[in-house]
């Protein structure tokens, strides 16, 4: 597509786009995806035990709703283990695109074997702040996680998701809490904090754009074992034949 039909395409049809997007109520889940690929990438770390064997280290999510204490209960959690959680999430201006203008992608669709013509507001910027917690018994066992962790970071860590596959994290800082107790009567624990900040974009509802010059439907992209399977359409005007509310 040319630049100057592009350019007539955004004057055209920016506004519609504006009102559908904001009428849109499909949540993209990019904060639960994002701590699935965390959990998952952090899950594949290991120690080396006192008897030289290479021992997989758990890693589970920091419910800041339930006492620690009773998460190490209820999962028969062995030591050492790590658990991340979620911190704060900001707009990052730095990364912010210029909003006024429209993004043109094209999509494959197997069931019709036909290339899709979409539309799009640019995706919002997004900063999210998570919390690396390493609990461990001995110290040794500790250290060979928090050397993992840095040598995992070269200086930045991707973090794959359906959304986009060079996702960065960077370190931040590192905060040693010492021994610290989860329950009266127990076995004092080391444990280690390390913050980890992740840029990433919110996706923007996708529009189908159709050959006759119509916003006819939000594309959805289903994914299996993150492949695209298929691609799903909600049509928008009410007299279409597969339109739903």
């Amino acid at each position: 597509m040319s630049t100057s039909a592009t350019l007539a395409i955004d004057s055209k049809y920016r506004e519609k786009i504006y009102e559908y997007t904001s009428a849109n109520t499909n949540i993209s889940g990019i904060y639960k995806e994002t701590l699935r690929a965390m959990i998952s990438l952090f899950s594949s770390f290991r120690y080396i035990d006192s008897e030289n064997n290479s021992v997989k280290v758990k890693c589970t999510f920091a419910n800041p709703e339930r006492p620690i204490a009773k998460q190490f209960q209820e999962n028969h959690i062995i030591l050492p283990v790590m658990s991340i959680e979620q911190l704060i999430s900001s707009e990052d201006s730095n990364r912010i695109r210029y909003g006024s203008i429209l993004i043109h992608e094209k999509y494959w669709d197997e069931d019709t074997q036909r290339a899709v013509r979409v539309l799009s507001l640019p995706p919002k910027a997004l900063n999210i702040d998570y919390k690396i917690n390493i609990w461990a018994k001995y110290r040794a066992d500790l250290d060979q996680l928090l050397e993992q962790i840095r040598f995992a970071f070269t200086p930045s860590l991707d973090i794959p998701t359906k959304f986009n596959t060079m996702t960065k994290a960077y370190l931040n800082t590192e905060q040693d809490f010492g021994d610290v107790s989860i329950e009266t009567g127990q076995d004092r624990l080391l444990k280690k904090g390390i913050t980890v900040n992740i840029e990433t974009y919110v996706p923007s509802p996708k529009f189908r754009f159709t050959n006759t010059g119509k916003i006819e439907a939000i594309v959805q992209r289903i994914e299996v074992d993150g492949v695209v399977d298929s691609i799903q359409y909600k049509y928008l005007d009410k007299d279409h034949p597969n339109y739903t509310a």
